[in-house]
């Protein structure tokens, strides 16, 4: 958070308090969020580590955990994963009928993702304030 708050800073920018503010001046605003938890707390990740801390399938936590068995032991035979949580996310659809086939994109369409979840709340309240700063600049 705070390389990208000097970021903002040293190219004169202004910069919003924390993730998912929105902060104006007289001829820009500016927003940040952070993932994978998309709030304030920093932790390691990507967009697939958020969404497959959401899966919308009731049993996903007992197949990521096979999944995650799987890839240590190919891992112990050095098979290496140079982006393991795209591993992970794509083993997952590889032994889920509904999803083997698609793209994340396609994964997304088709509701293998809750995006009700609370993580996703603040990332929905952003792009909504984001929304209205437009509709005022349009109107």
């Amino acid at each position: 958070m705070q390389s990208i708050k000097s970021a903002l800073s040293n190219n004169d920018f202004p910069v919003p308090e924390g993730p998912n503010e929105i902060i104006s001046n007289e001829t820009i605003s500016v927003a940040f969020t952070l993932f994978p938890r998309l709030s304030k707390e920093g932790c390691v990740g990507t967009l697939e580590n958020l969404i497959i801390d959401n899966l919308n399938e009731a049993d996903a936590d007992k197949i990521l955990d096979d999944v995650d068995g799987f890839l240590a032991s190919l891992q112990a035979k050095d098979r290496h994963f140079t982006w393991l949580h795209k591993s992970k996310l794509h083993t997952y659809f590889s032994v889920t009928d509904d999803y083997v086939t698609m793209k994340l994109s396609e994964a997304t369409e088709a509701g293998a993702f809750n995006f009700e979840c609370e993580e996703m709340n603040s990332l929905k309240s952003l792009l909504q304030s984001i929304a209205r700063v437009c509709e005022n600049i349009l109107s």
